[in-house]
């Protein structure tokens, strides 16, 4: 029974340095409606609990001709493709996500297509304006 209580304890004390150590601005990110557009499909709400606005892990938006793309909870190294209807083979981009990223994009067509896949697999696609 005590090397279990030390087990325990062990993992507890382990986890709450993880957590001590754990990038604060990973998630200082919390977007608002202003933020820009999302990308991708938002989480599901699981059954039985009331229906809130969706929550996405990925926005992008533009400013001039630069494009920034931010996640809410960082995953790992992605490769983002972004098109337009006069670029439609686009350009590829690879940056890490635990903080925004920017880039200058051509920004003659009125709206951008972006595909995000992370390192764990997920593939984030949407479209946003260009302003």
């Amino acid at each position: 029974m005590n090397s279990l209580k030390k087990t325990i304890a062990t993992v507890a004390v382990a986890f709450s340095s993880i957590a001590m150590i754990t990038p604060a601005y990973a998630w200082d990110f919390t977007p608002d409606k202003n933020t820009g557009s999302p990308i991708g499909n938002p989480k599901p709400v699981p059954g039985g609990r009331p229906k809130a606005p969706g929550v996405y892990d990925v926005y992008a938006w533009t400013e001039g001709s630069t494009l920034t793309v931010q996640f809410v909870r960082p995953a790992g190294v992605c490769e983002m493709t972004v098109t337009s209807a006069s670029d439609p083979i686009g350009q590829t981009y690879t940056f890490p996500s635990e903080a925004p990223f920017s880039t200058a994009v051509d920004t003659t067509d009125p709206e951008l297509s972006l595909e995000i896949v992370t390192e764990e697999g997920t593939t984030y696609i949407g479209d946003i304006p260009v302003e």
